[in-house]
């Protein structure tokens, strides 16, 4: 099994030791590999909102040199896992910068059926929204399962007590089985709206043969309701809405 991190902590102090506590957990129910970004330790420029990636292909990006091996990474593991401390109630620039560098992740979902942890800290406010985000970003790389843990430290230094303990034991506990299962869950009706609307909008470039259209229609998704087979009633809901959606869009075009 292998784990791709992306660690958008400087320090590497609070939301470091939750990343070590959860790789020791998980290392006890098997072999595991893992692969770790640091956000901050990147030569990685600012994006330069070119378009390139929606448009031409990730390949394209003017900073493919530093992207292209992370993602790759990503591509390679059965899961992935986010850490961020909260800066002024959001996550740190160099996170957010790797962040913006893989938006075509949202238009080409790549990630499609992994699993993931959020972790996010602070010493005073800030976690719940960082962790909302970012559970956010891994639904729309298309991981259907995410286990979030916003932690609120109260001090400088973190000290990992029992219900903390606990609860960390039972996140890595439950994204490991799904990862060794194989575990596919249904989709929440906001992620399922979110991949209609992506399904109705890339199957309008078919004409064109857009990047997004090909990449959809090489997985099978113009042909399912999400990126598994799900079963009723969700299933009809995401045909209806792909149906409305589709009329709504040719109506505008």
């Amino acid at each position: 099994m292998k784990i791709c991190i992306l660690n958008g902590s400087v320090r590497k102090k609070n939301t470091k030791k939750v990343i070590d506590a959860f790789k020791k957990e998980l290392s006890t129910y098997g072999s595991v590999e893992f692969f770790e970004v640091n956000a901050h330790e990147l030569e990685l420029s600012y994006c330069k909102s070119c378009y390139n990636c929606f448009l031409k292909g990730e390949e394209t990006c003017p900073h493919k040199d530093v992207i292209k091996g992370i993602f790759a990474e990503m591509i390679s593991s059965d899961g992935i896992i986010i850490a961020s401390p909260a800066y002024s109630l959001q996550v740190p620039a160099a996170l957010k910068n790797l962040i913006d560098h893989l938006s075509f992740v949202i238009h080409r979902p790549g990630l499609a059926n992994k699993k993931g942890i959020v972790i996010s800290t602070t010493a005073g406010a800030g976690h719940k929204e960082v962790a909302k985000y970012l559970k956010q970003i891994l639904n729309f790389w298309g991981v259907d399962k995410v286990y979030s843990f916003p932690i609120r430290v109260a001090a400088e230094e973190l000290e990992i007590k029992k219900p903390l303990e606990k609860k960390l034991k039972r996140g890595a506990r439950g994204f490991f089985d799904d990862i060794f299962k194989k575990k596919k869950y249904n989709p929440s009706l906001k992620n399922l709206f979110y991949f209609s609307v992506m399904k109705a909008f890339y199957q309008m470039g078919k004409e064109e043969q857009t990047v997004d259209y090909l990449y959809w229609k090489e997985r099978g998704w113009f042909d399912l309701d999400f990126f598994h087979p799900i079963g009723f009633p969700k299933n009809l809901i995401g045909r209806s809405l792909f149906r409305l959606l589709t009329w709504t869009l040719k109506k505008q075009a």
